[in-house]
């Protein structure tokens, strides 16, 4: 670590090399290196310290371009020629260029290519470059780019290396001269003919030069310019790389993604249209200009004899040119890469209208006779060590067909003792054979650091992808355009104690890590071994539903919402190593789905994408897409975005011009919502076009049924109908777009099929989709448009208990709508209906230790029922569609970013429970809050303010619909205004530190009935304690007693009393009810009623999410009034 004024500096390092640098005094750089949630509870504590000491210790003094410090770059490049190494250096330079000065592009080609190939690229920036400013805004313009773009030498000069001024020469001596008391760094790509003249025009500006010339084979297109360069310039700085930058592309840890192929297919292709540019020139990676760049941004800037990414130098040796003044034979040498001439007599009669050329190997180039009074010079600069074979071409006969040959030769390590005293700032390739890969001096300088070179330039390239804020929680705090709240992130509220910290700690310890050993392993079905399978890393067959993916993305999610709340750094590494699983997988076209890429690996030729649209490749993008966006917020790292981005791309070139066949392929769709998602992390305006064309496409859909809703156009529905998983994500997914366009069509039809669900098809439970099997739209008069549906809305009214499907995905589908719908509108209808299904028919998906699952939730099991079940009643360790279990974790896992939200300067209270928030508001103001209560077994809340850096923030709190008599104190005085349930009540002053606000919600037991059209439940009650749906199992009835008989008497008393041995500890209902036993109907289907006898037992209703976790027995929600 080492200082600069009050600056002090220091690298982290990681596995993808050395990052951004950062300041004792730069939070805000410090947000950009470390995922949010850290960098806040590093920046002003203690921990920087530490941090500070620890970076120290890796600490490596240079002042490479990554550690902040900025170097002034002009390039000279012979891009537009047939080879793609200047064209793909280029993009490599510009997704660098917010940490370099870049004062000059300059064309100064040997062949075709002009200013314009230049352009070309810089038009590809300009492109991404809104991605690009928003992770750096210190990203040049395109417009400054273009400015900066010159013309340069486009003929060869003559024999002395110089020729006229051009544009390019003129920008180098004006760039030099400039008044910056650093140096210029004048990276040579191709011909050193601007330079050159530059330095002819311009002498004084030798000094302010550092020069990193790629010759090779490029010197033997300006070997005339070099040697003047070499001749009348001795004391230029310059580093002269004729065969080290082949450790570029030669050589190095080549396996895997590292390849040259392979990494580019992976980390390249996709990337943006700077990653189309690069593909375009050339499906592999060549770029040998790059190490002059590299070399900057980590190495040591005026010291090339140090190790750094564009290779190490020795100081140069003299006597590297070689005169001859005759013609040569094999036993002659020269050494490789120096200048050889030949200067043979001048045949009398030789003007200069005469013309003779060497032609080495029967090549190009060729060296064009110079007239030196009665000597004609031909010069040459070796690229191989070899034998050379040349012959004179002239059309003069004493000349022509004259040849010879002559060796190159690699010099020995010995020469490196013989330091040049003519030129002493002159670096050239290290000869020593250690350091050559191959026939390449010096390349193992470069490549050696290959994979940290290329996981860096990989993280840049997924800018391409992703626009990022440094500070994301900012962002993610404000609404979006047409919405009232906006989501807090889930790392800024902490569950600290009581129900949902229970639920929370069983689910992390649990849920999450048993799940894992189902994913990871193939007992039940393959998931992550389907990945490993389509990347070429395992063998096998496709096993499983295929809609595996999605669920696997649904695991990784639950991690990822864990790891923003308990930060685990063997939690973030298998992350990491899961997800590079999932990039090899994916295709370079960006398709990913399992089912089809295993197919096809193993020879099935109609496997193919969208082939069948049941194959879900929609739903398992989507969740891609949603999972990736969680990673990104919460770890900081590009890799499952820049996976993600790709699957969009594919899906918005697949989908650019729908056709009704293929919008049919919206199975289950949380697309919508996973590419609003990625519009939202990204702020690619592509993908909100990508959304509203997929929703529209629905429209385009020929003989649609009311399963997948697509029978009508959606904005023509005010019925929730079909599968009702499908519909509650395309309702959520609709909601979405609207809080992004403001589409009042979308609202208007999204507002009457919420009102038809809560009002006519939801169970109490929050329960969605009634019925298994049935048909839609029932009764119609046009029978062709009636359908089967399946796991379905049913009629209004029907509801059904013991058949009740009310699949644990719908559930929390309805959860995931009525979230959107709160966020675009405030109401608090939304969060009631939210807190009733995540209380009741979300949490009863999952078994208490978090281990065994249901797919259905039913209202009543009785032993022999009426009617065999598809699914069990009991829960299970898996079932072959498992599309509930991981769906339940994640939700779980999240709870916590449900329990608040915010507007402009308001906190909304959403969820109780002791918990602490830690947020910030648009205006950048913190607000921390701490909440404890016993919620939902206690109505008293306790809100503290333990932070407010503003003046004027406020707090809503929600009153439940079911909360009569609520009442709200500030610092132990009443506010003396309404708790009107069903709303949210505003607190009438700002907030202050130390300020508590006490809110009391009497949670009296009550009784339920239902509407007398819903006919199963006519004449029955349920009981409902706060948020609490209660059940009567038959393990607390006294034994011998048949749930069948129960009655709950009209006048019925259940007092509450907390159990903590029971269940985790609930808070039990206790009470007597009425027994009027059945007796034996006797195979009768109908009988004449008589009185029976009625007798009085004690009974214990537990809360419903937390049935069937005894002994296996019967169960019900709704029991008969006496």
């Amino acid at each position: 670590m080492w200082g600069s004024g009050n600056r002090y500096y220091g690298f982290l390092h990681s596995s993808a090399g050395v990052h951004r640098l950062f300041s004792k005094n730069d939070s805000k750089t410090m947000k950009r290196i470390i995922p949010g949630p850290l960098a806040r509870r590093i920046v002003s504590s203690a921990a920087l310290t530490c941090l500070l000491i620890s970076i120290a210790l890796t600490a490596r003094a240079d002042d490479g371009a990554l550690t902040g410090v900025r170097h002034r770059v002009l390039v000279s490049s012979d891009i537009g020629g047939t080879d793609p190494d200047d064209v793909q250096s280029m993009v490599h330079l510009l997704v660098y260029a917010d940490c370099i000065d870049i004062e000059g592009l300059v064309s100064s080609p040997y062949g075709p290519g002009r200013k314009r190939d230049i352009l070309n690229v810089i038009d590809a920036y300009a492109k991404d470059f809104p991605q690009l400013h928003s992770h750096d805004g210190t990203y040049p313009t395109p417009d400054t780019l273009r400015g900066i773009c010159k013309q340069g030498a486009i003929d060869t000069p003559d024999a002395s290396g110089v020729g006229q001024p051009t544009e390019g020469s003129q920008w180098i001596v004006q760039r030099a001269r400039a008044d910056d008391p650093r140096p210029l760094h004048v990276l040579v790509w191709g011909g050193i003919e601007d330079l050159a003249q530059a330095l002819h025009d311009a002498p004084d500006i030798l000094p302010k030069l550092r020069v990193y010339f790629i010759g090779g084979p490029n010197k033997k297109w300006c070997v005339d310019a070099y040697n003047y360069v070499e001749q009348n310039h001795p004391k230029l700085w310059i580093i002269e790389a004729n065969a080290t930058y082949r450790g570029w592309f030669v050589g190095g840890k080549q396996q895997g993604e590292w390849r040259n192929k392979g990494f580019v297919a992976k980390h390249i292709a996709g990337h943006g249209h700077l990653g189309k540019v690069f593909v375009d020139a050339k499906a592999d990676i060549k770029m040998g200009d790059t190490p002059s760049v590299a070399r900057l941004l980590n190495g040591v800037s005026d010291d090339p004899t140090k190790p750094g990414w564009g290779g190490k130098y020795v100081p140069i040796w003299d006597g590297r040119k070689t005169i001859f003044d005759r013609l040569t034979t094999a036993s002659d040498t020269v050494e490789v890469f120096g200048v050889t001439e030949f200067r043979l007599p001048r045949p009398d009669g030789f003007t200069s209208n005469h013309t003779a050329q060497m032609v080495f190997n029967r090549g190009r180039p060729t060296a064009a006779a110079a007239i030196e009074g009665d000597t004609l010079r031909f010069r040459f600069a070796p690229r191989d060590a070899k034998v050379w074979s040349y012959v004179v071409e002239s059309d003069c006969k004493e000349l022509d067909g004259k040849s010879g040959k002559v060796t190159a030769i690699a010099p020995p390590p010995s020469r490196t003792r013989s330091v040049s005293k003519v030129h002493p700032h002159w670096w050239i390739d290290d000869p020593d054979p250690a350091m050559a890969e191959s026939v390449h001096p010096g390349a193992k300088t470069v490549n050696r650091w290959r994979q940290d070179f290329l996981r860096d330039f990989a993280d840049r390239m997924d800018r391409c992808m992703a626009a990022v804020v440094p500070d994301a929680t900012v962002q993610t705090n404000k609404p979006r355009p047409n919405s009232v709240v906006a989501r807090v992130p889930l790392s800024g509220v902490h569950w600290t104690d009581g129900f949902w910290q229970q639920r929370y700690s069983t689910c992390r310890d649990k849920l999450v890590p048993a799940m894992w050993e189902i994913m990871k392993g193939t007992k039940y079905k393959p998931y992550l071994e389907h990945f490993r399978i389509a990347a070429g890393l395992a063998e096998g067959q496709y096993h499983g539903a295929q809609f595996n993916d999605g669920d696997f993305y649904k695991w990784i999610e639950a991690a990822c919402a864990i790891q923003a709340v308990d930060p685990d750094p063997a939690r973030d590494k298998q992350l990491d190593e899961i997800i590079a699983v999932i990039g090899k997988a994916q295709r370079a076209d960006g398709y990913l789905h399992t089912p089809v890429l295993v197919a096809a690996r193993n020879g099935d030729f109609n496997a193919i994408p969208f082939g069948d649209r049941f194959n879900f490749e929609m739903y398992n993008m989507g969740h891609l897409m949603t999972t990736a966006c969680l990673h990104h917020e919460v770890t900081g790292k590009d890799d499952l975005l820049a996976i993600a981005r790709k699957a969009a791309d594919f899906l918005d070139e697949a989908f650019r011009n729908p056709t009704p066949e293929n919008a049919r392929h919206a199975i289950c769709p949380s697309h919508y919502m996973g590419i609003i998602d990625l519009y939202r992390t990204t702020k690619e305006p592509r993908y909100l076009e990508l959304a509203k064309r997929l929703i529209q496409m629905r429209d385009l859909v020929v003989d649609g049924g009311d399963d997948n809703q697509d029978r009508i156009p959606f904005t023509d529905q005010n019925e929730a109908v079909g599968h009702a998983v499908r519909a509650t994500y395309l309702y959520a997914g609709i909601a979405d777009l609207y809080a992004e366009t403001g589409d009042a069509n979308l609202w208007s039809a999204l507002t009457p099929i919420w009102q038809n669900v809560v009002e006519k098809k939801m169970y109490l439970t929050g329960g969605c989709g009634a019925l298994f099997d049935g048909a839609s739209p029932d009764g119609s008069r046009n029978q062709k448009s009636i359908t089967r549906i399946h796991q379905a809305f049913g009629r209004n009214y029907q509801l059904p208990n013991i058949t009740a499907h009310n699949e644990t995905c719908a559930n929390i589908g309805n959860c995931l709508w009525n979230w959107r719908m709160f966020l675009a509108s405030g109401e608090s209808k939304y969060i009631d209906v939210l807190e009733q299904t995540l209380y009741n028919s979300v949490l009863s998906g999952v078994s208490l230790d978090g281990t065994e699952f249901f797919y259905t939730n039913p209202l009543r099991h009785y032993d022999g029922g009426p009617v065999d079940l598809r699914w069990s009643r009991s829960r299970v360790p898996f079932m072959t569609a498992f599309c509930c279990p991981p769906n339940v974790a994640r939700t779980i896992a999240a709870t916590n970013g449900y329990a608040y939200g915010q507007s402009t300067n308001t906190v909304w209270v959403n969820l109780y429970g002791s918990n602490t928030l830690d947020t910030t508001l648009e205006d950048g103001s913190r607000v921390r809050l701490k909440q404890e209560s016993n919620y939902p077994w206690d109505g008293k809340v306790r809100l503290t303010v333990m932070q407010c850096d503003s003046d004027s923030a406020g707090l809503k709190l929600r009153i439940p619909g079911w909360a009569n008599s609520a009442t709200i104190h500030v610092d132990g005085v009443p506010t003396g205004k309404a708790a009107v349930p069903g709303s949210y009540a505003t607190i009438d002053q700002s907030l202050r530190q130390g300020m508590s606000i006490d809110l009391r919600i009497p949670m009296p037991v009550m009784l339920i009935e239902t509407h007398p059209m819903v006919e199963e439940t006519r004449n029955h009650v349920a009981v409902k304690r706060g948020p609490m749906v209660y059940c009567l199992e038959s393990s607390d009835l006294p034994h011998g007693t048949s749930m069948a008989d129960i009655r709950v008497p009209a006048d019925v008393v259940l007092r509450p009393r907390f159990d903590a041995d029971l269940l985790q500890g609930v808070t039990v209902l206790e009470g007597n009810l009425s027994s009027r036993p059945e007796g034996d109907w006797k195979g009768t289907l109908y009988r004449q009623y008589s009185p029976k006898p009625v007798t009085t037992v004690p009974a214990t209703f537990v809360p419903y999410y937390a049935w069937a976790n005894r002994q296996r027995g019967e169960m019900t929600v709704w029991l008969p009034l006496n």
